[in-house]
């Protein structure tokens, strides 16, 4: 079964090709925008941060989402956003506030609706199979 994955990059060195290269040997890679790819090939989301993650330097950021399997990986994400992911992973938007959830703006006379306030946190779900941060 082939692995369907999202690759985001943001580089700070000049090593863009060598990211580029490794991300193209993954298998059927296709360029969307600046620093986001699709690849579908054999390898999972692991095997592609490592391979990829190698080419980077201490400057640079990487998250894999391999779609097939519900995984995301990451490379050097501050602290931060690393948490806020592993908080929303699998969160069920049923259950969230407000502040988690996007909201469209209403237009001008429209009646929001009303919401019922939750008041559980969402849970961290850690299981570090599903998300890591791989530091090297």
């Amino acid at each position: 079964m082939g692995h369907n994955l999202f690759i985001f990059y943001e580089l700070n060195a000049a090593n863009i090709a060598d990211v580029e290269r490794a991300v193209k040997s993954l298998g059927n890679s296709t360029p969307i925008f600046s620093g986001v790819w699709y690849v579908n090939g054999i390898e999972n989301a692991e095997e592609a941060i490592k391979r990829i993650s190698s080419w980077m330097t201490d400057k640079d950021h990487l998250l894999v989402v391999d779609s097939a399997s519900d995984i995301a990986l990451w490379y050097n994400l501050d602290e931060v956003t690393a948490q806020r992911i592993r908080q929303n992973w699998r969160m069920d938007i049923s259950k969230g506030t407000q502040n988690n959830i996007p909201q469209l703006e209403q237009e001008k006379g429209a009646k929001p609706e009303s919401k019922s306030p939750v008041s559980e946190e969402p849970q961290v779900e850690s299981n570090s199979n599903k998300d890591k941060d791989i530091k090297h």
